[in-house]
């Protein structure tokens, strides 16, 4: 058993740097394994299947996704710069609002310096990405070196882990099936949800002439996970700024796009949530929203923007260990009162 400790750590030890590329690859091709089972109904053979799938994922998410990025850390600069000549030009205003929320939620708030905490980090954290890709080859080259094999041999690794959790067999379909349940909660019901709001959303505010609309889509995306949040935060204010912009200046036109930013919010950004979730994860998925702003936040903190999905997915994982462990000491008890 100190033997088994021993090279369990040591092994561990081995992979802690590339821990992050190895669950990325597994939250991935979880993800994309519907994508592949089609193909393989289409290509003949495991391995030309996952290869055809890895590429797709490469040309349609992972180069996209970096120019993506890109874009955004552009726009969060460019959005702070506005928001300051805003801030600078409609000081009574903005000494309204901000005396407004803080009466509301008991805190101190300062506009400016919410907007420059929030564009401040979205610049660092796209940027210190885009910088460290050439340092990330390995990284990245173990990623797609194991989504190709998670594809692959896929039903053979999940039958191995199987094989080595310790508890009772009926126990364990039972946690392995509820774990797959909430991971499709977050993935499809959470995850997908949001970036389909965020999406949405950025093209309404392209449509009614709102600057930036990458960097408020992403913003909307991240509150949109956030419970009881919702994307609500973006699209009303931006709607009244402009609403008053259209009535400082006496502009007509600047005040039906405020008016019609905000029908589009209620009707087609917020409801997006109401129809998509149910339809994606049912009524079997559902997760207290504490664990899901618990696996957010602190995946944020400790990973950055990785941890908006991997945190939640630790959270969840944590709460399976415990339901296993809660039901082998129920079985446990009911062996001893007979």
């Amino acid at each position: 058993m100190i033997l088994i400790i021993i090279f369990i750590g040591l092994a561990l030890f081995i992979i802690w740097p590339f821990l992050l590329s190895i669950v990325s690859a597994g939250i991935i091709a979880y993800i994309f394994y519907p994508l592949f089972l089609r193909l393989k109904k289409k290509v003949k053979g495991n391995a030309l299947s996952a290869f055809a799938t890895t590429m797709i994922i490469i040309l349609l998410i992972l180069i996209p996704f970096i120019f993506m990025i890109n874009t955004l850390a552009s726009q969060a600069l460019s959005v702070y710069v506005e928001t300051n000549k805003y801030i600078g030009e409609n000081k009574e205003q903005v000494s309204m609002i901000e005396e407004s929320v803080s009466e509301k939620l008991g805190v101190d708030f300062k506009l400016n310096q919410a907007i420059s905490d929030v564009t401040t980090y979205v610049v660092r954290e796209t940027r210190n990405f885009l910088a460290s890709l050439p340092n990330r080859i390995l990284q990245i080259f173990i990623f797609l070196f194991l989504l190709y094999y998670f594809f692959k041999d896929g039903p053979k690794i999940i039958d191995y882990v199987k094989g080595l959790i310790p508890i009772d067999i009926k126990n364990r379909n039972t946690i392995l099936k509820r774990l797959d349940e909430l991971i499709k909660a977050i993935v499809f019901g959470s995850l997908l949800t949001a970036l389909i709001q965020g999406a949405v959303g950025g093209i309404g505010f392209l449509a009614f002439g709102v600057s930036s609309p990458i960097f408020w889509g992403f913003m909307m995306a991240v509150f949109a996970l956030i419970p009881f949040v919702g994307t609500a935060i973006i699209w009303i204010p931006a709607s009244l700024y402009l609403v008053l912009a259209g009535v400082t200046t006496q502009n007509a036109w600047l005040i039906g796009k405020g008016i019609g930013l905000a029908v589009y919010g209620f009707f087609v950004i917020s409801m997006v949530d109401n129809f998509l979730k149910p339809y994606l994860i049912g009524d079997k998925g559902k997760l207290h929203p504490a664990i899901v702003l618990l696996g957010i936040l602190g995946g944020l903190a400790a990973m950055g923007f990785i941890g908006i999905v991997v945190g939640p997915m630790i959270m969840i994982i944590f709460l399976s260990i415990i339901e296993a462990y809660k039901g082998e000491l129920e079985t446990a008890t009911k062996k001893k009162k007979t």
